[in-house]
């Protein structure tokens, strides 16, 4: 599956479920679920190589401001939910992680999303098993983990200093001036 192919699919989903991630998962689900198994594999590969994109000590330093102090598991999430916001976003974060997040208009309740994005990231993993009846981590247990890369975040660390890090992304400083303003919400 080639790199648009598995935008428009993702960009797909977003128009389709605009106001809720969960929705949006629910319309993944559903084309995923057209696929021939060996597509679903290469989505899943494609999502993978999406999130190791967003791996960067940059992105998750611009995500602890938006959030607050993120845990790996967090970011996990917040890649997810990166992805779901679709590919114009998703670049524009990608090339500038101060300009690309500053840019995204938020909705009250995107801190319940940013938390639903560990769903969003689970659909082809989902869709799998209810395929195949076998988890895809144990059909493939070498194949990369979207969620836990095997390798330090790409780039270097602008610190965990507060201070440090709200001089080197201004414009999410002035758009979230407290500390985590965009808050997050586990989803049980």
């Amino acid at each position: 599956m080639n790199v648009d192919r598995f935008w428009s699919i993702v960009d797909l989903t977003r128009q389709q479920a605009p106001h809720s991630l969960g929705e949006q998962a629910e319309v993944l689900r559903r084309e995923l679920g057209r696929l021939p198994l060996e597509e679903l594999l290469e989505f899943e590969s494609a999502y993978t190589g999406a999130s190791y994109a967003l791996y960067t000590w940059e992105i998750w330093r611009a995500a602890d401001i938006m959030i607050g102090d993120t845990s790996e598991d967090v970011f996990a999430d917040f890649r997810s939910w990166m992805i779901s916001r679709g590919r114009s976003a998703y670049e524009g974060v990608v090339a500038s992680a101060d300009h690309g997040l500053a840019a995204l208009e938020f909705r009250d309740d995107d801190g319940e999303d940013v938390g639903a994005g560990e769903v969003f990231g689970a659909v082809a993993h989902d869709v799998y098993q209810a395929r195949t009846g076998v988890d895809l981590v144990d059909a493939f247990p070498d194949r990369p983990s979207a969620d836990f890369p095997d390798f330090e975040p790409a780039g270097a660390d602008v610190g965990r200093n507060r201070k440090e890090r709200r001089a080197h992304f201004p414009e999410l400083a002035a758009k979230y001036p407290e500390k985590g303003k965009l808050r997050f919400f586990w989803r049980s």
